[in-house]
């Protein structure tokens, strides 16, 4: 079994590398935020944003998709589940260029 390893990460503003750069969370009104940030020059990079309506669209693909463990989804299930993966997506880039992170250095 290969081993697992941690994806290098390399700032785009400093130049240098994150090492082991853990995810943190914040939330901004309805706003949930994860994202990592550089640790010798702050910069800040959002892996993704999400509203309550966008959680729950989350929560109902993850059942989605669980709901076909151990057995083939038929076509309408993977048609369903890609339709709202995209969605998904596309809302999480409109939350992230609409409500900015904000962070206080």
């Amino acid at each position: 079994m290969a081993e697992k390893r941690n994806p290098v990460i390399k700032c785009n503003k400093c130049r240098r590398l994150m090492g082991r750069a853990e995810p943190k969370w914040t939330k901004a009104g309805d706003i949930e935020y994860y994202y990592l940030q550089c640790p010798y020059c702050k910069t800040v990079y959002v892996i993704s944003a999400t509203d309550t309506a966008l959680r729950h669209d989350i929560k109902r693909f993850k059942d989605m998709t669980a709901k076909s463990q151990g057995r083939q989804p038929t076509k309408k299930e993977i048609q369903e589940a890609q339709e709202l993966l995209r969605a998904n997506v596309a809302r999480n880039r409109e939350i992230k260029a609409q409500y900015p992170l904000e962070t206080k250095l």
